[in-house]
């Protein structure tokens, strides 16, 4: 028996899209100092990434824009709704490791994300999406210390820029 004699229709295999986001949220403390969110990512064997720390990030779902990612991915990782969430305009382009061409099929050579942030209340506290192991608030110093890779970092300093720190 053939798949095409039970099911009348070719299976269509979804990829991972090549577009993602990268949001920062801070908050004003009393003194009026600027505190970042940052989260700490479990290690992705199948990407062959270890933990490290980030903002939150994601790809976008099929006919979803930026925007949209954006303020889906901070409630499915924080569960932090009704934020303005604001693009810096900055833009890393990273190239499809070869352990990651599963997830993407063989079209795209790099990944597409965009910089955003959005200030939540001196309060707020996630929830933790199995994404992450913890969470906390630095510093601009301190996160910037933290994000260890070249595009997490560049992503971070164009928020500094846009709030002008």
């Amino acid at each position: 028996m053939r798949i095409s004699d039970v099911c009348p229709y070719t299976p269509v295999i979804m990829f991972r899209r090549p577009f993602s986001v990268h949001v920062f949220l801070y908050r004003r403390t009393a003194a009026g100092a600027l505190e970042f969110m940052l989260f700490l990512r479990k290690p992705r064997e199948a990407f062959g990434l270890p933990a490290f720390w980030q903002g939150i990030t994601g790809a976008l779902d099929v006919g979803e824009s930026f925007s949209d990612g954006a303020r889906r991915e901070v409630k499915e990782e924080s569960g932090l709704e009704g934020i303005d969430l604001l693009f810096t305009g900055f833009v890393a382009n990273y190239p499809i490791r070869p352990a990651w061409r599963v997830h993407f099929g063989n079209g795209p050579d790099h990944v597409e994300e965009r910089a955003a942030y959005g200030e939540v209340a001196v309060d707020a506290q996630p929830r933790l999406s199995e994404e992450h192991s913890t969470w906390g608030w630095f510093a601009a110093d301190q996160a910037s210390r933290l994000l260890v890779t070249g595009h997490n970092r560049q992503s971070f300093e164009s928020v500094l820029k846009a709030l002008m720190v």
